[in-house]
């Protein structure tokens, strides 16, 4: 019935997305994109529709009873405060980037992080990018450009001004995103290593890591793939750096125990029938940092969490601690 429901789902929003202005198709189906790193015009990186997931928790309103102005400024991102949110505390933040062609409320109704923020007492964020060349919503990575704007001082300074109005605990500030945004979270892991205490890349790869920037901060690192996601493979190919071999890189730069601790027979997806979820995790690592890989079998690029593996990916995330090393 889980299969049946997902499917259901998963065409509507198809049916609603349309092509776009210059884009191709986003009713491709998987087995059509070629086996590399598809470029992101390719595909959107979300198909989940709204009524295929509960409602998410209220957007919050400002914490006082004199008006804010919005989170972000020209680019607003969507606040949900716990209920039992107080100033006189401080709090975790997660923020939540979602993918190419997509926004933030399919990546949160695909992964469910709004639905714990009351169980897990944190703050969420939920920004929007903006659109590319082409009309689409993209994060950028690269150079700035008229239709590339600056996302890593973004988010930045999204993380700083929630940070001084919602009473949040620097040391446990968090970003995870999905493919695109996915993308977007191996970046910051380098470029803002002394912000985040932890990252979660979700349908996403990198092929250098932060390993490219060995003399900042080390960070924690969350994987989740996938093996059959046909967008961002799993695997290592001629052209591309598969997800276990840049862990291992990772890993190894950072001197962490081998081996990994397994953990198997988990069911954490809500498409694919019976557990399908593996997390290896890596510890005794440089300065405290841990690293996982959860690997979805029989799973694409769009996983949509159960209750039980929203709790447990943010969970993995808010129990990360950020490295001692300034």
């Amino acid at each position: 019935m889980r299969r049946a429901a997902a499917a259901m789902g998963l065409s509507v929003c198809l049916a609603a997305c349309g092509t776009g202005s210059g884009g191709a198709n986003p009713a491709v189906p998987d087995a059509a994109v070629p086996d590399a790193a598809v470029p992101d015009a390719a595909v959107p990186d979300a198909a989940v529709p709204d009524a295929a997931v509960p409602d998410a928790a209220p957007v919050d309103a400002a914490p006082d009873a004199s008006p804010l102005p919005p989170l972000g400024g020209d680019r607003p991102a969507r606040v949900i405060l716990p209920s039992d949110w107080t100033p006189n505390q401080p709090w975790p933040l997660v923020v939540l980037l979602h993918g190419f062609r997509a926004n933030g409320t399919l990546v949160d109704n695909q992964f469910g992080f709004s639905r714990q923020v009351d169980a897990q007492h944190f703050v969420l964020v939920v920004p929007e990018a903006t659109l590319n060349a082409e009309g689409f919503t993209r994060w950028n990575t690269g150079p700035v450009g008229e239709f590339a704007p600056d996302d890593t001082a973004y988010l930045r300074g999204l993380v700083q001004d929630a940070t001084a109005r919602y009473a949040i605990d620097p040391p446990r500030v968090y970003v995870a995103g999905h493919s695109n945004g996915g993308g977007m979270a191996y970046h910051l892991a380098c470029a803002a290593n002394d912000l985040f205490a932890g990252v979660g890349a979700l349908s996403a790869t990198n092929d250098t890591l932060p390993q490219a920037c060995p003399d900042g901060r080390p960070v924690n690192l969350l994987a989740l793939h996938g093996d059959q996601d046909d967008q961002h493979v799993f695997e290592t190919t001629p052209d591309h750096i598969g997800v276990d071999d840049t862990l291992r890189a990772y890993t190894s730069h950072l001197g962490c125990a081998e081996p990994p601790t397994t953990e198997a027979g988990l069911d954490f997806e809500g498409v694919v029938a019976g557990p399908e979820t593996e997390i290896l995790t890596w510890t005794g690592c440089r300065d405290g940092v841990t690293v996982q890989r959860w690997r979805l079998f029989g799973v694409g690029h769009i996983p949509i969490m159960t209750p039980a593996g929203s709790e447990r990916l943010v969970g993995a995330l808010l129990e990360m601690r950020r490295s001692s090393q300034p």
